[in-house]
């Protein structure tokens, strides 16, 4: 088997994937250069099923019925032209190979908000909007699986019910290492005093006994005719 992932970033999950299809190939691609050197880190030397490189997915650097399995997570939500990314990748699917795809749908359910924490998430959601992109991608997976010809499409949604102390954490660290919010900050767009007040919002949240953040998600699978 040979899978691509789309938009691996830092190959968290491409590195899954290698270790479930050894000894067959797995390529990441992400248009981001220091993204792939974190990804490298992660492969560590125990992989040697498992490449990265730079490519941009509109323009897949690969010959056409190449993959058995082309893969990506969150990267359809910030394209203006997401039918256009997955045209390419199902170029250089095999016939019969799977088409999979996993992306947000609508904001998150969090419990209890209040006006920081909820200034605080939409500006994590905020880069989406900025690119022309589109947060609720995940529901709309099936009709673009559908435009681009594929078959047997299976489109389901599920909520992702995070434990508090993880996307407490996660969503402090997205603050302050975001290339975003560094250019926003650059920019005299928003200050260090404003987003300190947003990462105090979430670690509060974090320590309040029986809160609740969850965000629902759209996955889709189709086949190349």
């Amino acid at each position: 088997m040979r899978v691509l992932d789309c938009g691996c970033g830092p190959g968290t999950i491409t590195v899954g994937i290698a270790d479930m299809v050894a000894p067959g190939q797995v390529i990441g691609v992400d248009i981001n250069a220091e993204q792939l050197d974190v990804a490298r880190k992660n492969q560590g030397d125990a992989r040697p099923n498992l490449t990265f490189q730079q490519a941009d997915v509109m323009q897949l650097p690969f010959a056409d019925n190449s993959f058995d399995v082309v893969f990506e997570h969150a990267m359809l939500n910030h394209f203006a032209d997401p039918l256009a990314a997955i045209n390419e990748q199902v170029r250089v699917l095999k016939p019969g190979g799977i088409l999979a795809s996993s992306n947000g749908c609508r904001e998150a359910f969090i419990f209890p908000e209040n006006k920081v924490l909820t200034e605080a998430f939409d500006l994590y959601i905020q880069p989406v909007r900025d690119s022309g992109g589109d947060n609720d991608r995940g529901g709309k997976l099936g009709e673009l699986f559908n435009k681009a010809g594929l078959k047997n499409i299976r489109h389901t949604l599920f909520a992702d019910n995070w434990q508090i102390d993880e996307i407490s954490a996660y969503m402090i660290r997205a603050l302050k290492t975001n290339a975003y919010n560094q250019r926003l900050l650059k920019d005299e767009k928003i200050t260090q005093d404003k987003l300190q007040a947003y990462a105090q919002a979430w670690d509060d949240f974090g320590k309040v006994n029986g809160a609740c953040f969850c965000f629902l998600w759209g996955r889709a699978v189709g086949f190349k005719a």
